[in-house]
């Protein structure tokens, strides 16, 4: 399953799961939250879209973060331990390897869909490819699409608008070539429509 890159990276910026160096715990953080606070309650608030795509992609486990899951950063696959630049590498070298999969001995279908279109046109073409690659008949139905919509101006969830300059950031360094690959492309930050 893959998410459009813009709606993906600022999801993770909102709610950074597992990923506890990506927050903003300032000095105002409320102490006097019971433990087990979540770390919205203790005052921490998410990074603004460029600290967050620009900040390396590591951390330390810290005790005082809760409602994240556990703070796990995944390092490049090299062998060297080294943490991504960026969550747009990240996100690149995750699109490669879930590709590759189709590659992989044993495996009957590969099937790579795009939330987007899931969302829009429903999952009977998902269940009919995994029918099909089982030998098996679904034992359910297939949700019913929600057409697609018009969504306002560069606007990726009902909650948030991008910034033209994250869509330019995100133009400039995304990996276009790999994202082509799963049916994504630049976005123009002056367009009308997503």
């Amino acid at each position: 399953m893959f998410r459009d890159p813009y709606a993906w990276v600022e999801a993770m910026r909102v709610l950074p799961h597992h990923s506890h160096n990506h927050i903003n715990m300032s000095q105002f953080t409320n102490h006097n939250k019971p433990k087990g606070a979540s770390w919205r309650r203790k005052g921490g608030k998410a990074l603004g879209w460029k600290e967050f795509v620009t900040k390396p992609w590591v951390g330390k486990e810290r005790d005082d973060i809760f409602g994240l899951g556990k703070n796990f950063y995944e390092m490049q696959p090299d062998g060297s331990g080294r943490a991504y630049s960026s969550i747009i590498d990240l996100r690149r070298d995750k699109i490669i390897n879930h590709l590759s999969v189709a590659d992989f001995v044993g495996t009957r279908a590969f099937l790579p869909m795009r939330y987007e279109d899931l969302n829009a046109n429903g999952t009977s073409i998902l269940l009919r490819g995994i029918e099909e690659a089982a030998g098996l008949k679904a034992n359910c139905s297939a949700f019913i699409g929600k057409g697609r919509r018009r969504l306002k101006k560069k606007k990726i969830t009902k909650h948030s608008e991008l910034p033209d300059e994250f869509i330019d950031w995100m133009n400039e360094y995304v990996d276009w070539e790999v994202e082509s690959r799963i049916g994504y492309y630049r976005r123009n930050a002056s367009a009308s429509d997503v």
